[in-house]
């Protein structure tokens, strides 16, 4: 469904659900699980597939745009990812920039991410995450999506709390696959196609996947309703990208206090050793 608030904006409707963020949020019905109410929500959005390749391609651009060592200018960092590769050595950043293999394989081997075919990474995919979430969120006033995320952080350590299943759907000339062709998908567990991706635990209720696949095709029938959808093809890049940058910072911090506590001990012999000779410098004895 489409519906046009004053102004001439349109935000897209699910059946049986509570709009949060336009376009971008929904909550469903209310259930209770050990004595906590909680609702169970859709997030819709789309993106193309990302791999390892756009990891490395978006750290290298990155870093020849921002770090001070490669343009002479002190840049403040606008978001996490800036500010984490404004942390490398300089050695780093020119050996990463001329494509240093050992460096590209580090940042490779810590992606989150998988390496699509090509044909593939052409298209754009809807993005759907259900999951249950306090009731008591529900009530509250959000901007966007990412701000509702902030504040379910709060809530991390509740295990009834969680993601129950995200799936990806090709959309090919503005239109989503045979809804019949997905449910042969599921009924098969076929988990993994060109057309359909469900990420995470393949331990899923069936029942429950069925019915939010077809709250999103009734609500997503046509192709305005998936142009109004939020692109987060950026933002998973910049996500997917902190990770091997982090592994590499902690690896750079870990080998750099090595060479600490090897100074220290170095130290610590050299002035053990001119005690023993009586103060004398090793030089002095030639």
């Amino acid at each position: 469904m489409l519906r046009q608030l004053f102004g001439g904006i349109f935000i897209i409707e699910l059946k049986g659900y509570r709009t949060i963020v336009p376009n971008e949020l929904y909550a469903g019905r209310n259930r209770i699980q050990d004595g906590i109410l909680l609702t169970d929500s859709i997030h819709i959005s789309k993106c193309k597939l990302l791999g390892e390749e756009d990891v490395v391609e978006k750290i290298v651009n990155t870093a020849k745009d921002i770090n001070p060592f490669l343009t002479g200018v002190e840049t403040k960092p606008s978001n996490e990812l800036e500010r984490l590769v404004m942390k490398l050595p300089e050695e780093y950043v020119r050996a990463l920039v001329e494509n240093d293999e050992d460096i590209i394989n580090s940042i490779r081997a810590n992606t989150p991410l998988q390496s699509y075919p090509k044909a593939l990474r052409d298209f754009r995919y809807l993005n759907v995450i259900y999951s249950f979430v306090p009731s008591e969120m529900i009530g509250r006033i959000y901007k966007t999506s990412s701000e509702f995320n902030n504040a379910l952080k709060d809530y991390q350590d509740n295990p009834r709390v969680r993601c129950d299943f995200i799936f990806e759907l090709m959309i090919n000339n503005n239109c989503l696959p045979d809804l019949g062709k997905i449910n042969y998908f599921i009924n098969n567990n076929v988990w993994e196609a060109d057309e359909f991706v469900l990420v995470g635990s393949r331990y899923i209720d069936r029942r429950r996947l069925r019915i939010a696949m077809a709250t999103v095709y009734e609500g997503l029938d046509d192709e305005r309703k998936l142009r109004l959808l939020e692109d987060t093809t950026q933002t998973n890049l910049e996500v997917a990208c902190l990770k091997p940058l982090k592994k590499i910072l902690g690896h750079i911090k870990l080998e750099e206090e090595k060479e600490k506590k090897r100074d220290a001990i170095r130290a610590e012999m050299t002035h053990r050793f001119r005690d023993q000779l009586g103060g004398k410098d090793v030089t002095e004895l030639n």
